[in-house]
């Protein structure tokens, strides 16, 4: 198994920041693993290895495309701490921009214990302070490492705080070559993107690049579905998304018409 995705919600963040050393698991903050048979997509896995390469990787699709699925496949597959894993999967709470970051930290700390403790005993302050501030000073920790982090933001278009949106474009366009971040969304963020497209430093995977090949929808129904479908009905399936073909009702359809 490769690298570890990331931390766990705990307990009720209010209450951690009341005095507890640090938040427990919970449904919002926890890694995406793939529980179901997956056929190889080795175009896609290849494009994410070259996310490494890039300070952002935008992973802009609508719901069904599978991005979490590729991401956690991708995620399990690279070598063991290298990159480090971070993993958060967003929800509408975390429009508070003092607890996204909370999180944010609570996932990089889990994968290098202590480093980042100090960042939160600044969020804990009864005087929180500007969060630059605390994004400054976890670039120069992140510096300082000699390991590389991947952070992975999935959900991201729950995000709706520009507060949160500002804050983590402060953080992109200062990146430490150390520190990797994908975000995964049905819709492009309010980023500097234009910025980073001129300056060589995001890589874009979108709905084209999601989309199934008529390769990949034949390998699904021959290996996953025993099923051997003629060309034209592989042609008919290839421009939907490969979950739909999981549905009962669309196997059914498809199968029907064989």
């Amino acid at each position: 198994m490769s690298n570890t995705c990331d931390t766990g919600r705990g307990r009720d963040f209010h209450e951690w920041i009341d005095g507890h050393p640090e938040p427990a698991s919970s449904h919002q903050i926890l890694c995406a693993y793939s529980t179901g048979t997956l056929i190889p997509r080795p175009r896609l896995t290849n494009l994410l290895d070259e996310s490494l390469r890039y300070p952002l990787t935008l992973i802009s699709a609508p719901a069904g495309f599978g991005k979490t699925s590729l991401l956690s496949a991708w995620t399990q597959s690279l070598p063991a701490t290298n990159p480090l894993v971070a993993w958060v999967s967003l929800g509408e709470e975390d429009n508070d921009p003092r607890l996204f970051w909370t999180y944010v930290l609570s996932a990089l700390d889990q994968q290098q214990p202590e480093r980042f403790t100090p960042l939160f005993k600044y969020l804990q302050s009864q005087e929180v302070p500007p969060l630059m501030y605390v994004l400054t000073a976890l670039i120069n920790l992140v510096l300082d490492s000699a390991e590389h982090l991947l952070l992975i933001l999935d959900d991201y278009h729950v995000i709706t705080e520009q507060q949160v949106h500002t804050t983590l474009s402060y953080l992109v366009e200062r990146l430490p070559p150390q520190l990797h971040i994908i975000l995964a969304t049905r819709i492009d963020p309010p980023l500097p993107l234009s910025l980073l497209r001129t300056r060589g430093q995001v890589l874009e995977v979108r709905t084209d690049h999601l989309r199934c090949t008529a390769k990949e929808i034949r390998a699904f129904f021959r290996q996953i579905m025993s099923i051997q479908l003629p060309d034209d009905i592989i042609q008919e399936v290839t421009p939907i998304p490969l979950y739909c073909c999981r549905r009962s009702v669309g196997i059914s359809a498809i199968s029907s018409t064989i």
